[in-house]
């Protein structure tokens, strides 16, 4: 929703993302102006009855001012709230390993990590965050955040940075964590600092790291391996001011005033709107952790040994960015509004896109194509083929209702994977989700979107969830008659697993004795079609009661499936006038054409491809027996 420019957040939204958003924002003001908070707090107790905790406190701290240089004073149950869980899930972040990586207990590593940020993100919630991937991959690894001295100074924030593990940057403090004779102790450090803080810019990554080596030299003085760290997407939490003048002036106070903390001029998001504020942006975070580089322990290394080891941790740093660089950010062009997609993309996204390109043009336009290859061939040589092909669709016109014909190898072809990857789609199960071998199924799916992507992909799919999870049943698809005859297109349908959805075939399907049979169904079919709109789910179920009565029969149990972000992958045209001639030729013909604007193969602003969205396919059990059926309420809640 906008208002004068403003774009506002929606006011009904899951309270997950309330937690998400307020986690985020509390954390980013802590640690941005937390510092500057207490001493402002500290003043004004100087001038009320508890002045006397403002030198008790100051007391304290000089007392303590050693602690960030001997390892940190954690504390677990800090490290344990549900506070950075939900700061975690707000981006997302997610964590992915280079080829050949692996840890060592016995040893001590430290992190190299890239960009900076206006305040790093990526390098905390994927590896030092106790909710992490990391930490539960690693779990006998105790991981360190190394910040400037600045943090360990100003007062309350010290000690929730202490708490979490922040340790001081200093030259004695790295050499204390990293000599540690026990091991299994891991520093996370940003080399690049405050000079790549105020160079954080969207879709740009600059890594000062040319004349950066002294984490070489305290690398080679403790023997620990050093591990280039990449967190993609760190940049494009905030947009700031970037001009000559601002840049002077960023330079002269990082040098003399700030202890190396430049200010910077950013703006993100607000609570309850997206156009400006202070909280960082919800985008994704990819954290790639690079393949240790093995560092021999020398006592006091020459400038030649940092020099050359320094040159073998850029190349590995170059390295990791070029392998993951195009996985996780593009470099977006423009050119008369059209947004291109890039020229230099992995060779397996380019199969993904091809792989659904075609799927979405054979099921979407292969009755036409067929037609038109027909009437081709009634004027060459091969016009035989065509009365013949039609005997056999006639001779073969019940086979939709008999359980249809499945050919393994069709239903195993890669070209399934590639467009199962290219959301990618996956599929999720309430925690009591469970199927029965000697059962049918019947799985009802909401909603149907302009082309069903979730339940084919996740459950009918020989790689789905579904089929990898319960391989000894056979899924199958029920759609429309009018599917069965298109020529051409019916073979491959068939071939996949598609069925008729008239009250014969699922009786068929659904009655057959030996159990471990599911059919997939679409109740809300072509008006849920031409209701689907981006971010809107709306179910046509109210009056449809047929597919109830078909599992009554059957004794089959209900399973309730919902995709999300099926809704997500085109845009429509939606009109009044449109929609009186979409229910007029959807009375007559059982369908209804839609108007849609999705993507095309080289770019993303217009086209017939879907988007590439995410689509998260859920199921739930609703138990039916004889005639009646009970029903369980969903424990979980879903985005």
């Amino acid at each position: 929703m906008k208002v004068l420019g403003i774009e506002f957040a929606p006011l009904l939204v899951p309270m997950h993302r309330r937690y998400e958003t307020l986690a985020v924002a509390a954390w980013f003001f802590l640690f941005a102006f937390g510092g500057l908070t207490g001493l402002l707090v500290c003043l004004y107790l100087l001038f009320t009855r508890l002045w006397w905790l403002v030198p008790l406190y100051a007391t304290w701290t000089y007392l303590d001012r050693h602690v960030s240089e001997s390892g940190g004073h954690g504390n677990v149950w800090v490290q344990n709230w549900r506070w950075w869980y939900h700061l975690k899930n707000y981006f997302p972040v997610e964590i992915d390993y280079s080829q050949g990586f692996s840890l060592d207990p016995t040893r001590n590593y430290l992190f190299c990590c890239f960009p900076h940020g206006i305040l790093p993100v990526g390098p905390f919630t994927a590896i030092a965050s106790t909710w992490s991937k990391f930490r539960k991959s690693y779990p006998e690894f105790t991981v360190k955040s190394a910040v400037l001295d600045t943090f360990v100074l100003l007062p309350i924030i010290r000690e929730l940075s202490l708490a979490i593990g922040v340790i001081s940057c200093s030259a004695k403090s790295l050499n204390y964590e990293l000599s540690r004779p026990e091991g299994g102790h891991i520093v996370n450090l940003m080399p690049g600092g405050a000079m790549e803080a105020y160079n954080s810019q969207p879709g740009k990554y600059k890594f000062v790291v040319k004349n950066r080596k002294g984490f070489v030299r305290m690398a080679l003085r403790n023997g620990s391996p050093l591990v280039p760290v990449i967190s993609f997407g760190e940049t494009d939490l905030f947009r700031q001011i970037d001009n000559r003048a601002l840049r002077k002036v960023q330079e002269f106070v990082r040098k003399y005033f700030f202890l190396g903390i430049p200010p910077v001029v950013f703006m993100g998001r607000g609570f309850f709107q997206y156009s400006f504020g202070m909280i960082p942006r919800r985008k994704p975070i990819n954290t790639v952790v690079g393949t240790p580089i093995e560092v021999t322990k020398l006592e006091n290394p020459t400038n030649e040994q940092v020099e050359k080891l320094h040159a073998k941790f850029v190349q590995a740093l170059v390295a990791l960015f070029d392998e993951y660089k195009h996985n996780f950010s593009f470099l977006k062009m423009k050119l008369l509004g059209i947004e291109f997609a890039p020229l230099w993309v992995p060779i397996h996204r380019r199969y993904e896109i091809l792989a659904l390109s075609s799927w979405f043009v054979v099921i979407t336009f292969g009755g036409t194509i067929g037609l038109f290859i027909w009437f081709f061939l009634l004027f060459t040589r091969l016009w035989w083929l065509v009365p013949l092909y039609i005997v056999w669709m006639y001779l073969d016109r019940h086979t939709c209702e008999n359980g249809g014909r499945i050919i393994k190898w069709v239903q195993d072809w890669r070209w399934w994977y590639h467009m199962m990857k290219y959301f990618p789609v996956e599929m999720d199960c309430v925690p009591d989700f469970s199927l029965a071998s000697d059962r049918n199924y019947l799985f009802c799916c909401f909603p149907h979107g302009v082309i069903p992507v979730g339940p084919f992909n996740a459950l009918a799919s020989s790689f789905g969830g579904l089929r990898r999870a319960y391989p000894e049943f056979t899924v199958k698809s029920a759609v429309l008659n009018l599917f069965f005859l298109q020529p051409i297109s019916r073979e491959l349908g068939l071939s996949m697993g598609m069925i008729s959805c008239s009250i014969k075939s699922l009786n068929y399907e659904l009655s057959r004795p030996e159990g471990g049979h599911i059919v997939t169904l679409m109740p809300g079919g072509t008006t849920e079609a031409y209701n689907s709109q981006p971010g809107k789910y709306k179910f046509v179920v109210k009056k449809r009661k047929g597919f109830v009565k078909v599992a009554l029969r059957n004794g089959a149990p209900l399973v309730p499936v919902i995709s999300f972000g099926e809704t997500d992958l085109f845009d429509q045209l939606e009109s009044r006038a449109l929609r009186k001639i979409q229910e007029f030729i959807r009375k007559y013909l059982g369908f209804a054409p839609v108007i849609i604007n999705g993507r095309g193969f080289f770019q993303y602003s217009f086209g017939i491809i879907p988007r590439r969205k995410p689509v998260t396919t859920v199921g739930k059990i609703f138990v039916s027996s004889g005639s009646t059926y009970r029903s369980y309420q969903n424990r979980k809640s879903y985005k």
